[in-house]
């Protein structure tokens, strides 16, 4: 198959957060068999710029367009101005917009001949797309209707916090324009094609369920970990990972510091927010961005995905068992796991439970190493690479069989 991929962003082995991440292992996995043309924006972060260059170096075929700070300052500003004031989009959508990335995708569509168009990521619906091809669209997260939520405008303050649930409220309507639009629309979990369904009835028989792959990092050194040392991993402009962070760090751990005196958790992630920048202490340790996220995975003893909101599957809780490392999660931060057997992860969904498997599993580090080999194994049968994108070629496949 001849395949366009666009994306908002680049595919990357570091991304700020995880959609980039899942971009990257649909596109190896689809290049092995298949003719893959990426279209892109990348910046203003040099890192993204970067992120071109190194696919580019290893063969793919990249389309990409570049932004850099303090150009196109005036057009991203008004797209972004328009949806502030009374707009009905939300300011992510908004912030990836350019019109050389509407002219290069309109190119490519008019002067070659794609058999599918995957659109990765909902951020794209902004675009046209000119093409009598099927589109197929990759939906990270869906965010479902929810009531105001009162705990964030405490903690985030009261403009902030009206701002952050207005920004929610327009996802509904936003998502079910985009929807629309898509012949094939590709969710990573059973929970989100059944809130998608909820929200856009009218697209049940478009949808597919397909949980996301890696391309698999190397196995973590078990004489690296450094003991008692527990990581949260996670993009705080994502408010779940907001809301997971501050729970761990303001509950959980003071239950395993009174089962376990000495255990320090880091938590990483780009830009947290001063609520959880508040609760740092000698034992919390809020790294922000790092560099490279695999050394960190590496030493730590536990990695944790205590998430409580939200939806899709979370990149955190993969990378990690794909290293080899072992996992404890809440229920909702599993979701999307292939479910054939059992996933070899700990789960626990109050923070009492959470702390004891925790101390438990940082007193026996024979059954961590035992987990975490189990955990590799699984990501390298059903999420690798080449496991997600070929799930994808049968939905691929499907499509262009109909008339």
């Amino acid at each position: 198959m001849r395949i366009l991929m666009i994306a908002p962003m680049p595919p990357q082995p570091q991304p700020s957060n995880g959609v980039p991440l899942v971009t990257l292992a649909l596109l190896h996995g689809l290049s092995q068999h298949h003719d893959v043309t990426l279209a892109t924006l990348a910046g203003p972060d040099v890192a993204e710029h970067q992120a071109v260059q190194q696919l580019t170096n290893e063969g793919f075929r990249v389309h990409a367009v570049l932004r850099h700070a303090g150009q196109q300052r005036v057009q991203i500003g008004l797209r972004m101005a328009g949806s502030v004031l009374g707009g009905t989009e939300p300011l992510r959508s908004g912030w990836y917009w350019d019109a050389r990335f509407q002219r290069l995708i309109t190119q490519l569509l008019t002067t070659n001949n794609f058999d599918i168009v995957q659109l990765d990521d909902n951020a794209l619906g902004a675009y046209t797309f000119a093409t009598q091809r099927p589109i197929v669209m990759t939906e990270h997260e869906v965010r479902r209707p929810r009531p105001i939520n009162w705990r964030a405008l405490r903690t985030a303050g009261l403009m902030p916090g009206i701002w952050r649930e207005e920004q929610w409220r327009r996802w509904a309507g936003y998502q079910r324009r985009v929807w629309r639009r898509a012949q094939r629309l590709v969710v990573f979990t059973e929970e989100d094609a059944q809130a998608m369904t909820g929200i856009l009835p009218a697209i049940a028989s478009r949808v597919r369920i397909n949980p996301f792959g890696l391309v698999l990092p190397g196995q973590a050194n078990p004489t690296l970990e450094v003991p008692n040392t527990l990581l949260f991993v996670g993009g705080y402009s994502h408010y779940p990972n907001c809301d997971a962070a501050i729970w761990l760090a303001r509950e959980i751990m003071p239950l395993v510091r009174s089962l376990r005196p000495g255990v320090q958790l880091r938590l990483i992630g780009d830009a947290p927010p001063p609520e959880l920048q508040a609760l740092a202490n000698d034992d919390v340790i809020v790294a922000g961005r790092v560099p490279q996220i695999e050394p960190w995975i590496e030493r730590a003893s536990l990695v944790l995905a205590p998430v409580r909101i939200g939806g899709g599957m979370r990149t955190k809780v993969l990378q990690a068992m794909a290293m080899g490392k072992s996992v404890v999660s809440t229920s909702l931060g599993a979701q999307g796991l292939q479910r054939s057997v059992p996933p070899p992860l700990a789960i626990a969904n109050t923070a009492m439970d959470m702390a004891n498997i925790i101390v438990r599993l940082l007193e026996d580090a024979e059954q961590r190493q035992r987990l975490g080999q189990q955990a590799r194994a699984f990501v390298q049968q059903y999420h690798s690479a080449e496991a997600y994108a070929q799930r994808m070629e049968y939905i691929y496949s499907e499509l262009l069989a109909m008339p």
